[in-house]
């Protein structure tokens, strides 16, 4: 197969742009319209702990030193999944039925995270509303702290960070204009391979370049399309010339 050259990749482009013009305005169109108005904006609530008491009785007789930090990060792991577990979830919905939520899907709404060798923890909730979402997740970590001594005999969390009601942050989904972008530059690179598949596919000799390398001969020689319209206005150019020639003439059909 001969090779082609770059302006041979732009004819075949020029040849099938309108291949690549639908394709991009139709997935456009149909993302504008998803993102702008079925996509709502999901905003993220976060609200920070700490694990760095001990018990009273120790406080007094007994020195942090680098195993109590090692007890702490270890003791991460066991909250994470308390924090989640039913009676901690219960105490939330039985402080607070304005939330309207059942204990199995108040857990599933959360995200429990931790930094790796720290003794800090992070718990997450994503809502439409960023007021409810920090609602929720302030919620949890006060009933968690207050649960903790109950569950496991100590009292070694503080809230380190409330989530901040004070102000809206923006929403943690992608915003629709990244979906366009996104959609714009898939189409384009989706339709331009489409369009050298199919040409790939198509066997048709197109330039005299291609008819010369299929013959091995050189070409002298062309015949150019001739369309209906063409011999059509041949014809009426033909009557009109017999016409001005002898305008006595009967003119025929």
């Amino acid at each position: 197969m001969e090779s082609l050259r770059l302006k041979d990749y732009f004819k075949i482009l020029g040849r099938r742009s309108w291949i690549i013009a639908v394709c991009v305005l139709t997935s456009c169109i149909v993302t504008g319209v998803v993102s702008f108005y079925y996509v709502h904006p999901i905003y993220k609530a976060t609200a920070k702990l700490i694990v760095n008491k001990w018990p009273s009785d120790q406080q007094l007789n007994q020195r942090i030193n680098v195993d109590d930090l090692s007890a702490n990060i270890m003791l991460i792991n066991t909250y994470k999944e308390i924090i989640t577990a039913a009676p901690v979830m219960e105490e939330v919905v039985r402080r607070h039925p304005e939330f309207r939520l059942a204990p199995e899907a108040l857990s599933r709404l959360l995200r429990v995270s931790s930094v790796s060798q720290t003794q800090i923890m992070s718990i997450s909730v994503s809502d439409y509303s960023y007021q409810r979402a920090a609602d929720i997740v302030n919620a949890v970590a006060e009933a968690f702290k207050d649960m903790i001594p109950v569950i496991m005999k100590l009292d070694n969390i503080e809230i380190l960070e409330k989530a901040n009601t004070d102000f809206v942050p923006p929403p943690s989904n992608p915003s629709p204009l990244i979906h366009l972008f996104l959609s714009f530059v898939l189409s384009l690179v989706l339709s331009v391979a489409l369009v050298f598949l199919l040409e790939h596919l198509d066997d048709s000799v197109k330039t005299e370049r291609e008819a010369e390398a299929i013959l091995g001969a050189a070409i002298f020689g062309k015949i150019g399309v001739i369309r209906k319209k063409d011999l059509q206005r041949r014809k009426e150019g033909k009557l009109k010339m017999h016409v001005e020639e002898d305008p006595y003439a009967p003119v025929g059909t």
